[in-house]
């Protein structure tokens, strides 16, 4: 069978998968109804009422026309969405509310095209600008990057990954009638298309080492133009030429830049160049980059003289001979193109224009604690540790623009900002920059008068409060924010009153704790390892060798007891163990082996411990276990390693079970996979694994869900074990819904987004982190859903816009 006729076979079997996985979607278990099932069915999302502000952005992209510019944001904990304002910040729209990462422009300015991992593999969608309606782009393969159309807009590009998942360049047609790689196993990086549209350079990462090459697309020859530099190249269709970074020496750049045959080259000394990306003026004089200060020069340097003029030919690079060696060398290799793509087949099938030879013609191209604080330890991370970016000018990056006729450098941004990345206007005038400033909270947005260098804010970020957590007894709320220089956990008490604080904590996604109740007080768990503290001082653990590498971490409400899942050295499986606080320090017991004859788990993660702290509940990774306190009487709840193995059952994986507050019972969440759809469901078990019940069921069809859904969305009983409290999607947002669990009916108990659930009993109430705004803010509700307010003194005494400063500390 020819490779012509292998490609086209697994076109015809690409196109049967589609149509099977349709069929899957339509024929699979019907999710329990919920408020904005229909929205996840596949009809437009409304798109969000304009009263809500991002919170910080990055990424900013100007439209065609300069009049817009499409960004990314998100809170903390949920994932970014796209959205779009006028160049002078006004008119921000949020046009997506299940998640989007990478995005470009079309030609056309009316529609935006974005990436986004839904279901646990990146598809490609656009929205309209117009109404907000959102639509996959049929016809990709998973996994595909966003499309870059040719100059005339009538063909269009795109990398995916085929084979062993080494990224291939695609090319299609515009109405989407062919699309078929035109390279195979290269892993390709980057790529851009030539101003006729017939040719596009891109990058290759495997076999062929990294370098620029160029694939004819009416031959499908390809030649390699340029070697040794590093960065990503950038061209400009105004100057005719392509400029990227160039080693000369460990940690030293220069900017070059060369014709599109990979002659004319000239060199311009960049000492500050630092971020290897270049972005070119629109008029095609200059090249914009992010560099640092350079180290100011001893008694005996000078500084660098620029080099000739760019436009004469005659410009003499630092290293003139490799130069000169690199051309010699693509000459020779040009009088025999070597064939890198397909053979014996002719992208004039997607434009019958390619086959003549046609050139394609340029186209669209406030009060304080009212009783005395807790004692405030010194911070568990040393200080250094959580510096905010931007917090000093040293070292931080700013915008810098290289003239390529003189090589003349300038700071083009304020010194103060540091800045992470930046977009320029199509005129060239102004530039949108994501920088940090020392009081930012997350990347914030700034307009750049490249002429003045006067800088205008766009889009602010504001402090956040999440993950509140009660206190055993139910009378404080402990929670983090980094409302403040380092990021910090705070306790309330239940009336909302701050009376103690902790700094020292990383802005960390994992980051968890838990109440000591013994010692009164905590045990953080993240990236950084484990930690413990009360008001005496750290908390010593047995062994640091043994908590060098940590999966997860859960306490008993009642006793000073951890049940944590660890790797205890280097290549073993994640351990089961029970550290018990006596006395200011940690005793360690290994629950990995229990007696004989009981069997072993082969692996210990995600322990939860019963309400009276006689049981254990952990998972394997697929199915839910359960053991006593001491490790003995283990059993195994669910069987889907069974089911799995079988191949007759869809493939499902059971994770962080839940006791009942009577631990006669236990929830837990099943991922199951049918196809490239996934499915989310609770399901309900008794202690013995007895009677299995799925009480709910969702679709994964959001960034959200597949974001940190251990520490957002993670189920637990109410007081009376009659209903299960969760985080769900509701109108495209994460939302806290009740569900009854003799009825079965589902309840949404917020409507403006919600994350971190946890019950104050005593209180009938739910404390949780409101998204309301777009803020997070820590929220308090009656456990019906009813009397939503903030939950801290300082955010209610400022009208409960979720805004306010927390007072200082005494």
């Amino acid at each position: 069978m020819t490779r012509h006729l292998r490609h086209c076979l697994a076109l015809a079997l690409a196109a049967a998968s589609a149509a099977a996985c349709v069929t899957a979607r339509k024929g699979e278990p019907t999710s329990v109804p919920l408020p904005g099932a229909a929205e996840r069915a596949g009809a437009p999302l409304p798109v969000p009422a304009p009263v809500a502000e991002p919170n910080g952005g990055r990424a900013p992209a100007f439209s065609p026309d300069g009049t817009q510019i499409a960004f990314l944001s998100s809170t903390l904990h949920t994932a970014p969405d796209l959205w779009v304002m006028n160049a002078d910040g006004s008119g921000k729209r949020r046009l997506t509310a299940r998640g989007a990462s990478a995005f470009r422009w079309t030609p056309d300015g009316r529609t935006i095209q974005f990436v986004a991992r839904r279901k646990g593999y990146e598809e490609v969608f656009s929205v309209a600008l117009a109404d907000g309606r959102e639509e996959r782009i049929p016809g990709l393969p998973p996994n595909a990057g966003v499309p870059l159309f040719s100059p005339d807009a009538t063909l269009f590009a795109f990398t995916a990954p085929g084979e062993q998942g080494v990224r291939d360049l695609w090319v299609g047609t515009a109405d989407r009638s062919r699309v078929e790689a035109v390279t195979e196993k290269i892993n390709v990086r980057s790529f851009f298309w030539a101003p006729q549209g017939r040719k596009i350079l891109y990058e290759p990462g495997k076999a062929y080492g990294l370098g620029l090459w160029e694939i004819d697309l009416s031959t499908m020859e390809t030649k390699p133009i340029l070697s040794k530099y590093t960065g990503a190249p950038s061209f400009s269709a105004k100057a005719g030429r392509v400029a990227y970074p160039y080693p000369t020496d460990p940690g030293k750049f220069e900017v070059h830049a060369m014709k599109l045959d990979g002659t004319g080259v000239i060199a311009r000394k960049a000492p500050r160049l630092g971020e290897r990306w270049l972005a070119w003026a629109p008029d095609g004089t200059a090249v914009y980059y992010l560099g640092r200060d350079a180290a100011a020069p001893g008694p005996e340097e000078k500084r660098p003289e620029p080099t000739p003029s760019a436009t004469n030919e005659a410009a003499k690079p630092v290293k003139q001979e490799d130069v000169k060696a690199l051309e010699k060398k693509k000459a020779k290799k040009g009088a025999k193109p070597k064939r890198q793509g397909r053979s014996g087949r002719r992208v004039a099938q997607l434009d019958p224009r390619l086959a003549q030879g046609e050139t394609a013609g340029s186209g669209p191209a406030a009060s304080g604690p009212a009783s005395p604080p807790m004692p405030r330890p010194a911070p568990v991370i040393a200080p250094h540790a959580v510096k905010r970016p931007g917090a000093s000018p040293a070292g931080a990056a700013s915008l810098w623009r290289l003239d390529l006729e003189s090589g003349a450098e300038r700071r083009a941004s304020p010194e103060a900002l540091h800045v992470l990345d930046f977009s320029l206007s199509p005129d060239g005038a102004i530039a949108a920059v994501t920088a940090v400033l020392p009081g930012s909270r997350a990347p914030e947005i700034f307009r750049l008068d490249l002429a003045t260098g006067e800088s205008t804010p766009l889009v602010a970020s504001r402090p956040s409060a999440w993950m509140p957590i009660p206190s055993p007894d139910a009378t404080r709320v402990a929670y983090l924010t980094n409302d403040g220089p380092l990021a910090e956990l705070r306790v309330a008490n239940v009336d909302g009153r701050e009376v103690a604080g902790y700094p020292g904590f990383l802005l960390e996604g994992d980051a968890k704790f838990f109440w000591l109740p013994k010692l009164d007080g905590f045990l953080v768990f993240s990236g950084r390892g484990l930690h413990a503290f009360s008001e005496k001082g750290p908390v010593a653990f047995p062994s640091a060798k043994d908590h060098g590498q940590f999966l997860y971490a859960d306490a008993s409400i009642q006793e000073d007891r951890v049940a944590l899942s660890t790797v205890p050295q280097y290549g073993e499986t994640p351990g089961l163990y029970l550290l018990e606080a006596v006395g200011g320090a940690f005793v360690q017991r290994d629950l990995r082996f229990p007696p004989a004859p009981e069997k072993a788990a082969d692996r210990y993660l995600q322990p939860r411990w019963s309400i009276d702290g006689r049981s254990i509940a952990f998972t394997d990774g697929i199915d839910v276990w359960a053991t006593s306190a001491d490790g003995a009487g283990r059993r195994r709840i669910t069987a889907y390693a069974e089911a799995n193995a079988s191949g007759k059952e869809t493939a499902s994986i059971a994770s962080f079970p839940v006791w009942s507050v009577r631990g006669s019972r236990l929830a837990y969440t099943l991922t199951t996979y049918a196809g490239r759809s996934v499915l989310r469901q609770l399901w309900v078990v008794e202690a013995d694994g007895s009677s299995p019940r799925r009480v709910f069921s969702e679709e994964v069809d959001s960034q959200f869900q597949i974001f940190l859904p251990e520490y957002t969305s993670a189920p637990f009983f109410d007081p009376s074990d009659a209903r299960l409290i969760a985080t769900a999607l509701h109108g495209g947002l994460p939302n806290v819904v009740s569900i009854d669990l003799a009825s079965g009916k589902v309840t949404a108990l917020t409507e403006s987004g919600a994350v971190f659930p946890a019950m104050l009993p005593e209180e009938d109430a739910i404390v949780y982190t409101s998204l309301e705004g777009n803020d997070e803010r820590i929220w308090i509700m009656s456990a019906d859903g009813t009397a939503k307010r903030p939950f801290l003194d300082a955010d209610r005494t400022q009208g409960g816009s979720g805004r306010a400063e927390v007072p200082p500390k005494r």
